[in-house]
């Protein structure tokens, strides 16, 4: 099926429309819900990245029925600041899925990491939804494609009231903390792809963007010796974005029931009724010293008992892989889990001149390019609260 539509970058005369296309485009599944972003689409995409790109197809009759963000974002590799460009949230009206709108957009993507000074193109997507199939699909011609690994999103519930451990206090972040928070971070994602630099340049940058994460929704676990031990972010992203639930499948309905009960028992509040958001925060910049892990994990327990105390959320959601320590901060709690796909892109070219040195006594061929990618099991940088 072709329906004409053309190619263009958004502008904030878009807002609206952009908005409304979203709605129409909910995720499918046994859970069916949305990204609402009323009233301004754009204040999201300010928070992800150094700079933002979101482009559009637009029908003849001037309906947006599809749309796209691209993300620029620094990271830190070997010692040196690398360009990555992250691709997401890629919404394709229902009336147009059939028609070759969804391989124009993501050409846009091929094109601006082949234009740009990128190191590689990323894309963070749950393993439910087809279209990481799709798109690796359309992209292996002119791309290497790299599962980079095996990711997981967890879903912390505060049933409970968690126990934590008194050789650590507790507190939020202030403005004295910054060097030694930049230290710690440094020092815990050093070399891990996908990380920022942690500089505190930048962390003042990333807590003055919008009042709903600044230095005061950082935790902190302090040690005897006043140094900080562990310390996470918790940011509620409802002044930005919401997800909003349409429909629950019949086994999800029996579900929501009975956590409905147990909530009453547990002090929880219930999932939503159908049109209704869910209310959660992100886990991010979560680290600890080398010699005490135990710090984050109760700090993690402490987090969790402040959620169950307000009352208002269902869940802390944070993303790790599976051979990342901190995985071992989450053990013991309550918790659901959905796998998560990580692909990297690399322009084809670019890749084949930066691996010729390496390669100057034997042919280069496709097959010996890709076994030579990273494994899936290396450690990654994830922020969801980014994605």
């Amino acid at each position: 099926m072709t329906v004409p539509f053309r190619i263009r970058e958004a502008g904030l005369e878009d807002n609206d429309r952009l908005i409304e296309l979203a709605r129409h485009c909910p995720s499918r599944g046994r859970l069916q819900m949305y990204t609402d972003r009323y009233p301004d689409f754009f204040a999201m995409t300010r928070q992800q990245g150094e700079r933002s790109h979101v482009w559009v197809a637009e029908s003849l009759q001037g309906d947006l029925v599809a749309s796209a963000v691209f993300i620029e974002r620094s990271e830190e590799l070997d010692g040196r600041t690398i360009k990555v460009l992250h691709f997401g949230d890629l919404r394709i009206h229902p009336g147009v899925r059939r028609t070759r709108v969804t391989a124009k957009m993501i050409q846009i993507y091929s094109d601006l990491l082949k234009r740009g000074n990128f190191q590689r193109g990323v894309v963070e997507i749950l393993k439910s939804n087809a279209a990481p199939s799709r798109a690796n699909t359309l992209l292996r011609n002119e791309m290497h494609i790299q599962s980079e690994a095996h990711v997981t999103m967890f879903k912390l519930l505060p049933v409970i009231n968690y126990k934590i451990s008194k050789d650590w206090t507790y507190r939020q972040a202030n403005e004295r903390d910054l060097p030694a928070l930049s230290r710690l971070l440094q020092d815990f994602y050093r070399n891990v792809k996908g990380a920022p630099n942690f500089s505190l340049e930048w962390l003042v940058a990333a807590t003055q963007k919008h009042s709903s994460f600044n230095l005061s929704h950082v935790l902190l676990a302090i040690n005897e010796r006043g140094e900080i031990s562990a310390c996470l972010g918790l940011w509620d992203q409802s002044a930005l974005r919401k997800t909003i639930v349409l429909r629950y499948s019949r086994i999800l309905k029996f579900f929501v029931r009975l956590l409905a009960f147990m909530g009453l028992l547990w002090k929880m509040p219930p999932l939503p009724k159908a049109g209704r958001s869910l209310h959660f925060s992100y886990l991010r910049w979560m680290a600890f010293r080398k010699d005490e892990p135990a710090a984050l994990k109760s700090l993690v327990r402490f987090a969790l008992r402040k959620t169950r105390q307000d009352g208002k959320k269902q869940f802390l959601i944070f993303g790790v892989n599976e051979r990342d320590p901190l995985r071992s901060s989450i053990s013991g709690i309550f918790k659901l889990k959905e796998p998560m796909h990580v692909y990297s892109h690399y322009p084809k070219e670019a890749f084949r001149l930066k691996h010729a040195k390496n390669r100057l006594s034997r042919e280069t061929d496709s097959k010996s390019l890709r076994a030579e990618l990273p494994l899936p099991s290396q450690k990654i940088y994830i922020d969801l609260a980014l994605i």
